[in-house]
């Protein structure tokens, strides 16, 4: 059995976990062929995002596979270039930063000796060395560039597939001292048919608190001599492979930190790690992999960090269609518990994410070789900005607080809809089986004022009588799901949502927890990825009229909604048969006369429609021993809420007198 300490997610303020509102922002008319590489680069007028790839325009203009965006316009970086570039990377080899480029380029604006690398100097693309080479009857390429200094020094590395750099033969990966070109140890290896050869896709520098060093993901299954599948770490001078490593190629790495510290994640076509199953997307911890929730449906190949408003996420791109078993057309984030598409999405594969802001707001970029992007027409390169919508009802909550009081009576640009919930939500659980329940424990929950929603969404095989999941609370089962209605590991996780009335929920948490059970029945068994979620969403703040806004700001708004003045909603006020409301329309008779003295004609202190009802306690349209036994309870009492009939302070013979006078059915005046 896992305990859990279920995390308080939001408490009075916007929910962190709901989908922003994002939109999509042209770049200029984009590019005519794919974008594969995007960085930062500020070559004095300030940052601006490089894009690199196949195409030859960049906002119509010539621009030969590599281009610059200012924010308003593109700007050639090259008029002419051979082939693609794979990679671009800004980074310092001790003489301040520079723009790099990688590709399977042989040719830039003429010039033919420079080899699938090259750096920008002076607005001139010059070559590193004789740069890298390979196979005359294959295409070689640069596709990863990154730099590492391990104390002697920053070297530059290169990874792609190529076979020869500086004319040795180098497989896989590369590295240059300013001087000339050199293995990295004894390299990469493939043990498989002989001539084949490893190749990189990725590499980033990090370090995880041993020292500097590299991390390099692609397709290969020897580094340093030893077994590394995929992904290896080399700390400039020897390779250390990565637990059992990864079972297909890896396209992307970058460091997250999702709340138990900076981690290494990667991205690719892989599905496992040894017998772990991952799919596409995992995190490694530096001892092991582990998945990140049910993963994604196809192959991812772009990673970035980006903060959209509502915290830092893992942004994936690819060509999935599907994150954490929902649709996600080839763009996703990963919160730290739980995936979330990106907008709309776009048609084709997404090769490079990166954020930006370049003058007009922080936006993430994303490019590749879609053509579309939410539904309309977005040529390979993208941005995409996003606001916080804190209560998921599609209106970016900076706009929705500008509409007036109504939506933010106390004015501190939150909706006053958000400030009234309060949501807990799980981490994802893996797996869930019938050997492992699940413990939730909510610490000093909030005490709610509506009704209480809990959804457990689960993927398990659920198909039968016999196989089901109980929800216990405070150790009483409520109910049972999925028993005559569940199904075997579907795609998409199966939703469940148990209502409970804010009386027992608050009666749950007056012991200061609620303990909630999901506890899988013996047959329940796991899928290839199988797991568990529960959230739970209510409202705390008081909205007795249920019209979805807070009493206390109608009341700030609207002061006549309170016309007794005692902090209530006079609409809420449940008087009848209570006489302070004769007439039982809910409002008080006090504040109907002083709204309209013309309604006490007779200024008896009584609304003319009920005056003949006088001695009619209960307002049965009859005197009679009913109201007799209501006098007589409350005989000598002095000033009373009722019985004083004759206004003198006190009840007695002669208020008496007066009921009897009237006895019997009520009589108009």
């Amino acid at each position: 059995m896992r305990r859990l300490v279920f995390g308080l997610v939001l408490a009075l303020a916007a929910p962190c976990y709901a989908q922003p509102v994002c939109d999509w922002t042209p770049l200029g008319g984009g590019a005519n062929d794919a974008v594969r590489s995007m960085t930062v680069f500020d070559d004095g007028s300030g940052p601006a995002l490089c894009v690199g790839g196949a195409f030859t325009t960049a906002g119509g203009e010539v621009a030969g596979r590599v281009a610059k965006w200012d924010g308003s316009q593109w700007t050639p970086l090259a008029t002419e270039m051979n082939n693609e570039v794979r990679v671009l990377a800004v980074l310092d080899l001790g003489d301040g930063p520079a723009l790099y480029a990688g590709g399977s380029f042989s040719s830039i604006n003429g010039n033919s000796g420079i080899n699938r690398i090259a750096r920008l100097e002076n607005d001139v693309w010059v070559p590193v060395g004789n740069g890298i080479g390979g196979n005359p009857l294959t295409t070689p390429a640069v596709v990863a560039l990154t730099v590492l200094d391990a104390g002697a020094g920053p070297i530059l590395y290169a990874g792609g597939g190529f076979t020869t750099a500086g004319g040795s033969e180098i497989k896989g990966i590369a590295r240059w001292d300013g001087a000339s070109w050199s293995s990295v140890g004894s390299g990469l290896a493939v043990s498989g048919p002989v001539g084949s050869s490893p190749y990189v896709l990725t590499m980033l520098e990090h370090d995880d608190g041993s020292g500097p060093a590299i991390y390099v993901g692609g397709g290969f299954t020897i580094a340093g001599g030893q077994s590394a599948n995929n992904i290896a770490r080399w700390n400039g001078s020897s390779w250390t492979p990565l637990g059992a490593g990864l079972n297909g190629p890896v396209e992307a790495l970058v460091v997250f930190d999702d709340g138990a510290g900076p981690a290494i994640y990667a991205a690719g076509g892989f599905t496992a790690s040894g017998t772990t199953s991952l799919n596409r997307v995992a995190k490694w911890d530096g001892i092991a992999w582990s998945p990140i929730g049910i993963g994604l449906n196809n192959t991812a190949g772009a990673l970035t960090v980006f903060d959209d408003g509502t915290g830092p996420a893992l942004y994936v791109g690819g060509t999935f269609t599907s994150a954490g078993g929902s649709a996600a057309g080839r763009l996703a984030k990963w919160t730290g518990d739980e995936w979330m598409p990106l907008a709309a999405g776009v048609n084709g594969t997404v090769r490079a994410l990166i954020g930006l802001d370049t003058g007009s707001g922080e936006l993430l970029y994303a490019g590749g070789s879609f053509t579309s992007a939410g539904g309309m027409p977005h040529s390979r390169v993208v941005g995409s900005r996003c606001w916080s919508d804190c209560n998921d009802n599609g209106l970016p909550d900076h706009i929705e607080t500008t509409s007036g009081a109504e939506a933010d009576c106390n004015a501190n640009f939150v909706p006053d809809a958000c400030e009234r919930a309060v949501h807990y939500g799980s981490p994802t659980e893996s797996p869930f089986t019938g050997l492992s329940p699940l413990v939730y424990t909510i610490s000093d929950p909030i005490a709610a004022s509506s009704i209480v929603s809990m959804q457990i969404r689960v993927r398990a095989s659920l198909f039968g009588a016999s196989r089901f999941v109980s929800i216990r609370i405070d150790g009483t089962t409520v109910t049972t799901f999925f028993a005559a209605d569940g199904q075997d590991c579907p795609t998409t996780p199966q939703i469940r949502t148990l209502e409970l009335t804010a009386a027992q929920f608050n009666a749950f948490a007056s012991d200061g927890s609620v303990v909630v059970e999901l506890v899988p029945s013996p047959a329940v068994t796991g899928c290839n990825i199988s797991f568990a979620e529960l959230s739970i969403a209510y409202q705390t703040l008081p909205d007795c009229d249920g019209d979805g806004v807070w009493d206390e700001c109608q009341l700030q708004t609207h002061p006549f909604l309170d016309c007794n003045l005692n902090g209530s909603l006079d609409s809420c006020e449940a008087y009848s048969p209570d006489p302070r409301d004769c007439d039982g329309d809910d409002v008080p008779d006090e504040c109907e006369l002083a709204i309209d003295p013309s309604l006490d004609l007779n200024m008896d202190g009584r609304l003319d429609l009920c005056s003949y009802a006088l001695g009619d306690f209960n307002l049965d349209s009859v005197v009679d021993g009913a109201d007799l036994s209501v006098l007589l309870s409350i005989w000598g009492i002095r000033s009373p809420e009722i019985g004083d009939l004759n206004d003198d302070g006190t009840v007695d013979g002669a208020d008496l007198s007066i009921l009897l006078s009237n006895w019997g059915s009520v009589r108009l005046p």
